[in-house]
């Protein structure tokens, strides 16, 4: 069964990186984007869903676990604000919510405990990764609370939670390889320093469509 699921996480991982990288080249709202935006989306839950069952059932690796459950939350979530058209809360936005308080006080605990032990390394993360999904957690809730005291998310702003949240769920993928699995690439690749390249891209394409949206016409009309 872990062969299975090895086999499903490196293989969904694999394809959800392309799909994540190509959905962002096509004009939003085309055909391809679509095509590449189901294919990362299928792609990202048998990743993350397989990831969190290894951790869970195979190492016993409680951080990694709460990764996966955090992917999972970013890219369900992104697919809700996308196919969510008129952007009324829902009783899928509400169990989201929750869900994010869930994960939220997880990762705080595990950063409770990691602080305390003064590892640096605590089931092969960093320890200055459970600080950061805390945050990330942190910022989730908080814009659930924001979308649910609002009763939905409308025009630019259900775009940009849409986006947010699916480019950073390739940024977890694409660091999860690319730089947590360094062994993987040959070794001259290794030591150019190219592996933090399509972190990079990520991040700038991040900025670039947060900009795009709140700065571009096409998007500023979606609220009119």
């Amino acid at each position: 069964m872990n062969a299975f699921f090895l086999t499903l996480h490196i293989t969904a991982g694999s394809l959800a990186i392309v799909a994540g990288f190509s959905s962002l080249i096509p004009k939003k709202g085309t055909p391809w984007h679509k095509l590449f935006g189901r294919l990362f989306f299928y792609a990202m839950l048998g990743m993350a869903g397989a990831a969190s069952y290894l951790a869970v059932f195979s190492s016993s690796e409680t951080i990694n676990a709460l990764i996966g459950l955090f992917t999972l939350y970013l890219v369900l979530t992104g697919r809700l604000a996308a196919s969510n058209h008129k952007g009324i809360t829902t009783i899928k936005e509400k169990i989201a919510g929750l869900f994010a308080v869930l994960l939220f006080l997880g990762f705080l605990i595990l950063s409770i405990e990691a602080a305390r032990s003064g590892e640096a390394i605590i089931d092969g993360v960093y320890v200055e990764a459970f600080y950061v999904y805390t945050v990330l957690a942190a910022v989730a809730i908080f814009l659930d609370i924001k979308v649910l005291v609002k009763g939905g998310v409308y025009g630019k702003q259900r775009i940009a939670r849409h986006l947010w949240r699916m480019i950073l769920a390739l940024f977890i993928a694409v660091g999860s390889l690319f730089l947590g699995q360094p062994q993987v690439f040959p070794e001259f690749i290794r030591s150019s320093g190219l592996l933090a390249a399509p972190v990079f891209l990520v991040v700038l394409a991040l900025f670039f469509w947060m900009i795009r949206v709140y700065v571009g016409g096409r998007f500023r009309r979606a609220t009119n």
